[in-house]
């Protein structure tokens, strides 16, 4: 068990070290869409997944980097993530609202009933 646990805390540690990683706020970005892509699946296979499983997140993390560059670059064949899409629309639906969270709580429910 404090084997496990040790493996969980370096982990999560390595995602919050900013200070030694260059790519850290793109790493985020990815992390966050393959959240949505994938679902929780992706979040406790990154976090406390064993090798098999940091394996195979990390390849896919490569890939939503990879598709983040190329996205940033205006590469053709590279779309914007399924994150930002969804803020865009937020965005698009809420307009230049004051009070932006109550509308987007509003809008989010509308969408959801």
């Amino acid at each position: 068990m404090s084997q496990q646990k040790n493996h969980s805390d370096q982990a999560c540690q390595e995602l919050l070290d900013e200070d030694l990683d260059l790519f850290f706020q793109e790493k985020v970005v990815v992390f966050e869409e393959n959240v949505l892509r994938h679902g929780s699946w992706y979040t406790w296979g990154e976090i406390k997944g064993k090798d098999e499983w940091k394996e195979m997140t990390g390849v896919i993390a490569k890939l939503g980097l990879r598709e983040l560059e190329g996205f940033e670059d205006g590469r053709a064949g590279y779309e914007a993530g399924l994150n930002k899409c969804l803020m865009d629309q937020l965005k698009r639906l809420a307009g230049t609202s004051q009070n932006l969270l109550a509308k987007a709580t509003e809008i989010i429910k509308t969408l959801i009933e």
